[in-house]
């Protein structure tokens, strides 16, 4: 079982920004509300994973949490000392890692941070070695259980 801390971070520009709109009150109400109900606590997240992952030499880069119609979903991303890749964990009574997407080998070893909208995932991807190589790959995870290995 691995522990992750979970923890939403909001920059205090974009917090100065939406208090600060004008005419926005209503976006500035409901931002207030939401960020107060942060909880000041990190959310632990434990799961198995029985497939093979080479960890060495890297670490965890980003998490996000995906809602579908197969249930709910963290999707990791992460570096080794030599390849770039991506997990998605099905939550449940155990959450359990239920496939590992290889990105790209060495050089481009090192997936950054990650966005998802709505059914797709755009994943930096860079050589932090030479830090002259880099590409933004993006992936349609519409079956977060059977996602796509290979980038739109």
């Amino acid at each position: 079982m691995k522990l992750i801390h979970l923890k939403f971070i909001f920059s205090v520009s974009c917090l100065f920004i939406c208090m600060n709109s004008e005419g926005q009150d209503g976006m500035k109400d409901s931002f207030e509300s939401i960020f107060s109900n942060i909880a000041n606590e990190p959310t632990a997240l434990s799961y198995a994973n029985h497939l093979e992952i080479n960890n060495e030499g890297g670490h965890l880069q980003g998490v996000q949490m995906v809602d579908s119609e197969f249930g709910r979903f963290a999707v990791m991303t992460g570096s080794s000392d030599s390849y770039a890749y991506y997990m998605v964990v099905k939550l449940g009574h155990v959450n359990q890692v239920v496939s590992v997407t290889k990105l790209f080998d060495k050089p481009l070893k090192h997936a950054g941070g990650f966005q998802i909208f709505q059914n797709y995932m755009a994943i930096g991807i860079e050589d932090n070695s030479a830090k002259n190589k880099s590409k933004v790959c993006i992936y349609d995870l519409s079956n977060p259980e059977k996602p796509t290995h290979e980038p739109i």
